[in-house]
């Protein structure tokens, strides 16, 4: 959990393997909030009109920073990102 000016927050490293060309780093981690993976959804959402969006989970004011709902969260997280990293047309998305 971090701390900012505008309160807590939980964040998610995502670990990223990959052999695709267009990546420099075949493997990288990046350091992700929940809001960041609603706006990549946004974002697919917007360019894909036509193709349902793999589900994000879901949102949970009481009780957000408890040990389980992270890990569930985070379970959830990482659902939606591998949905999105094997389908043919959203794996390639900007």
């Amino acid at each position: 959990m971090n701390n900012d000016a505008f309160g807590s927050y939980v964040s998610f490293k995502v670990n990223t393997k990959t052999n695709r060309a267009t990546f420099t780093a075949g493997e990288f981690s990046v350091i992700r909030r929940y809001s960041d993976f609603e706006w990549l959804s946004s974002i697919l959402a917007h360019d894909h009109p036509g193709i349902i969006i793999p589900a994000m989970p879901e949102k949970q004011t009481v009780g957000r920073f408890s040990p389980e709902f992270v890990e569930q969260r985070r379970r959830g997280l990482e659902r939606f990102l591998g949905k999105v990293s094997i389908h043919k047309v959203l794996s390639e998305s900007r």
